[in-house]
């Protein structure tokens, strides 16, 4: 298997039509084809500010839903290269998420990093990416 990947690699397969899958097996078991898992497309993010004891930013990601037989997706949130959370989102018409109302708030004027992968079972696809900075002052 690794030579393999070190093959598509030296042939220079586009990165974003391949899945990049965790596991060895689908799980429940699936036809999913690598080049048919896709990202989700069109990642933005707005911001808005909302009374969370205080004012505090929240983040709203939204999405165009992947045309691959998802079920899900996974999003990741980094600020400075830590991971500060993650969370499966269920349904692959999913189109939006709003980041920041849990335990784990947006900060001020800070710098995130969303990933967004669309998941089938332990298979998940490569990368939607964009990042934002939230805003210096609730008010």
């Amino acid at each position: 298997m690794l030579a393999g990947a070190a093959t598509a690699a030296a042939v220079g397969f586009p990165t974003a039509a391949w899945a990049a899958f965790r596991g060895t097996t689908a799980d429940p078991p699936s036809s999913v084809a690598a080049a048919s898992l896709t990202p989700p497309s069109a990642l933005g993010v707005t911001f808005s500010c909302a009374l969370l004891g205080v004012l505090r930013p929240v983040a709203h990601l939204t999405w165009t839903p992947t045309s691959s037989p998802a079920a899900g997706y996974t999003l990741e949130r980094w600020s400075g290269g830590t991971l500060q959370a993650s969370y499966a989102i269920a349904g692959a018409s999913t189109a939006s998420y709003d980041d920041g109302l849990g335990a784990v708030q947006l900060g001020l004027g800070t710098s995130y990093t969303w990933h967004l992968r669309s998941t089938v079972g332990t298979w998940v696809s490569s990368d939607a990416v964009v990042t934002a900075s939230s805003p210096i002052l609730c008010s």
